[in-house]
């Protein structure tokens, strides 16, 4: 695993602590589609680390628009059922920040 990019390995972290979350919810739908959206960040990230100019571009906006789907999922989780998810929103924030400046750049 290479350190040396941040976002990525912020998706990476952020990664961990949405699956962990969607392990306790029993809605299918927005459980397949929270996994798939975060999944999309973190392999926008790293397929859009190899590419130059507005080809990468493209896929760190994807990723910081697979983040906000995450986001959405995570608050449609938490108006369903009880589950704190305030550590999960915070770190989306955060990862939807670092996507944002990428692909602006």
């Amino acid at each position: 695993m290479d350190s040396g990019f941040g976002a990525l390995e912020l998706a990476i972290r952020v990664a961990r602590l949405v699956h962990q979350l969607l392990d306790r919810v029993d809605i299918k739908y927005l459980v397949d589609q929270g996994r798939r959206a975060m999944d999309s960040v973190v392999l926008n990230l790293a397929e859009g680390r190899g590419r130059r100019g507005a080809d990468r571009a493209r896929f760190y906006r994807t990723a910081y628009a697979s983040a906000q789907e995450t986001v959405a999922v995570v608050r449609l989780v938490t108006m369903r059922r009880d589950v704190n998810v305030d550590e999960v929103l915070a770190a989306l924030d955060r990862l939807c920040a670092v996507t944002w400046v990428l692909h602006r750049r």
